[in-house]
């Protein structure tokens, strides 16, 4: 019965004896395989160390030789530096030199005034620096006119001389637009001249103190005291955000005080009429009726302090309020909670504060001071934007839209392509201008009837580079980048205002771009400020009668303008595409079409017409129109590109010649009146008591 069991117990130790057997074989084999190959690691190893041990001194040498040339190198980049600008002074001097030593001209010479080279050189740096406001620019600025002084000395000029009119270039230095100036000039002075006396020359005309670091608020207590005549104008307006918090609380309660003994004395000697007569309905009169009180009280002989008369100099030019010149959204929010709340006052000429702010100019040295966020303030405080200030329907947001234009084309031009780009005060202006409907009748080609809110004022000035006196330091556009600009801003407004339809865009910037391609020419008082906007000069029948001329000069071209308008607002309902995909398809090939016929030669007709009207005709090959537009052969090609760049838009309105012209069936357009009567037309246009049209229109 065991047998079983044992033949199982036999079997299992045979098993593992042949098991024992096969893996210590296999076992020893893998420890000799592994004490092989530790072997051969640890040659390995002991081989790398000593490649180690001997490369180390290398590579610290080639590191100690590589910070040495980096030493080199950075040490030669700023000799080129010094050696560029070393070069650049030694050229400039040299150019001069040459231009004296020519006997052209001489650095003694003097002007009609008097003056020498040192006084014209302020002059022209103070302009340079007022324009160029960067630390750097700045910084630039003082050394060349620091250079030039010295160079203006060492030759023998007397840079501290005077003029006819017994002015030093300290007078001058005084008078530019830039502070940071005078500093440099008393420091040039007192180096060329050590003899010279800058805290009082015998003359009386130097005063250290001009150069000293000063405080605004330090002589307003003083003043204050003794009860002087007060009057806050731009100057002491800007200077007003760097007193401290006690010199601002010090002169407005003055000036509050001011008022109100003013006010005490007007009621107890003026009849009540003419308090009524005068506007004054409150026991807090704004700093216009004052004027008005002071000046009824002198009428009526009124004996008065003078430190009551709130105006410095009396004279005609205009006069507003406190709010006219502070222009610093912190001190005004001081004064309004101190009782100031005429921010919508009107001044002498019959404007508001926020038609006095100039938004064309951005203050860089004067953080403070900031043209937008006040214009802001005085919105949410409650300023109207909608009073008309003339009969032809401009009002304050036409302005502001006018203004923020020009502060865009100046200052945001090549930051335009994306709203985040712009200051985030600007795009907030933008939302509360550009949603207002209120339309101007202003007799200009650019906001015509139905074209002329906000939004469309706004849209000229920039797409408009035709206009020198605001944008004297931009260059003029191509067409190809007046069309991209036209995109971009399509995007930046859309953005900045909610609830904008892109759709009121296209037609005003379709209605520009085409009025510029046509040469059409804007009335010099389109570029008028507020206070040039006076009734009685709107009015002007001589005013008026220019303005005809003007326009009667591109009557043909805006009818033909009037024509093309229509076809473009047809054909851009009909094709339902974008603006981007219409200006750089139908419409510049349109355009196009209308230059090449108007390139064509005058007819003999036409030649005589002119003839009639005393033009003088250049030559045979005279034609009726100076193909000098700014759209050049390449930017033709580069939109020729880009218009058929795969946007899956059919471009075909016309077929084409033979000779390459577009046919249409429209007949070439001569440029003459169709009938006598479109002269009475355009006097029609300019009668104020006719009804409104599209281009000419005064609301009585």
């Amino acid at each position: 019965m065991f047998s079983p069991s044992t033949r199982s117990i036999t079997s299992l130790c045979n098993f593992n004896s042949n098991i024992n057997v096969n893996m210590g074989e296999d076992l020893q084999a893998v420890r000799n395989a592994m004490n092989n190959s530790n072997l051969v690691t640890d040659d390995f190893l002991r081989n790398f160390n000593h490649s180690v041990d001997v490369m180390g001194p290398s590579i610290q040498h080639t590191e100690t030789q590589l910070t040495a040339i980096s030493a080199r190198v950075d040490e030669q980049t700023a000799l080129a530096s010094t050696t560029h600008a070393l070069v650049h002074e030694v050229n400039l001097k040299l150019s001069t030199l040459l231009l004296y030593t020519s006997h052209r001209t001489s650095p003694f010479d003097v002007g009609e005034s008097g003056g020498n080279i040192a006084h014209y050189c302020i002059r022209m740096f103070g302009q340079f620096l007022f324009h160029n406001r960067s630390p750097e620019g700045v910084s630039k600025g003082l050394a060349m006119l620091r250079m030039f002084l010295i160079w203006f000395s060492d030759m023998g000029v007397d840079i501290s001389a005077a003029d006819f009119n017994q002015r030093t270039i300290v007078d001058i230095a005084v008078e530019t637009p830039c502070r940071d100036i005078l500093p440099c000039v008393y420091d040039t002075l007192e180096e060329c001249d050590h003899q010279l006396d800058l805290v009082m020359d015998p003359n009386g005309r130097w005063s250290r103190s001009w150069l000293d670091e000063w405080d605004p608020s330090l002589g307003w207590p003083i003043l204050l005291e003794v009860d002087c005549r007060v009057e806050i104008t731009f100057d002491i307006g800007r200077s007003l955000p760097y007193c401290s918090l006690k010199a601002k609380r010090l002169i407005l309660d003055h000036l509050r005080e001011r008022r109100e003994r003013l006010l005490r004395v007007a009621m107890n000697s003026l009849p009540v009429t003419d308090l009524q007569d005068l506007g004054v309905v409150t026991e807090n009169p704004s700093d216009t009726t004052a004027k008005k009180l002071w000046e009824k009280l002198r009428e009526r002989g009124v004996e008065l302090e003078d430190a009551l008369n709130p105006r410095m100099y009396d004279g005609p030019e205009d006069y507003g309020g406190l709010f006219f010149y502070i222009e610093c959204p912190k001190v005004a929010e001081l004064a309004f909670n101190m009782g100031f709340e005429d921010i919508d006052a009107l001044s002498t000429f019959g404007l508001t504060p926020i038609l006095a702010i100039d938004l064309s100019f951005k203050y860089d040295d004067q953080i403070e001071v900031d043209p937008v966020a006040y214009a802001i303030w005085l919105l949410q405080k409650g300023a109207r934007i909608d009073r008309s200030i003339n009969s032809f329907g401009i009002s304050a947001a036409h302005y502001l839209a006018r203004m923020s234009g020009v502060l865009v084309r100046r200052h945001y031009f090549n930051a335009i392509n994306t709203a985040e780009s712009l200051p985030s005060e600007l795009v907030r202006l933008f939302s509360k201008l550009f949603c207002n409907d209120e339309e101007s009748y202003f007799p200009c080609p650019c906001t015509p009837r139905g074209l002329s809110r906000p939004l469309h004022h706004f849209l000229a000035v920039v797409l408009d580079d035709t206009q020198p006196k605001l944008l004297r330091d931009q260059l003029c556009l191509t067409y190809h980048a007046k069309a991209q600009l036209a995109i971009h801003l399509v995007n930046i407004l859309t953005y900045a205002v909610d609830g904008l339809d892109v759709r009121c865009l296209t037609t005003p910037i379709i209605h520009l771009l085409t009025m510029e391609s046509l040469n059409i020419s804007h009335p010099p008082q389109c570029r008028w400020k507020p206070n040039d906007w006076i009734r009685d000069g709107v009015l002007d029948p001589e005013r008026q009668e220019e303005w005809y001329e003007m326009l009667e000069e591109d009557w043909p071209l805006i009818k033909q303008l009037d024509e093309l308008m229509e076809e473009f607002e047809a054909e851009f309902l009909r094709q339902n595409v974008s603006i981007k995909t219409f200006i750089r398809g139908y419409w510049l090939r349109r355009m196009r079409q209308v230059r090449r016929e108007r390139a064509k030669p005058l007819t003999e007709d036409q030649k005589q017409g002119l003839r009639d009207a005393g033009v003088i005709l250049g030559g045979a090959n005279q034609s009726n129109y100076d193909f000098s537009d700014y759209l050049s052969t390449e930017d033709e090609d580069d939109y020729e590109c880009e218009s058929n760049d795969g946007d899956g838009y059919n471009y075909e309105e016309g077929e084409e010649s033979e000779e390459g012209e577009w046919e249409t069936e429209e007949e070439d357009y001569t440029g003459e009146y169709e009938d006598d009567s479109d002269e009475e037309v355009m006097r029609t246009r300019l009668n104020i008591a006719d009804a409104p049209t599209r281009y000419m229109y005064i609301e009585t």
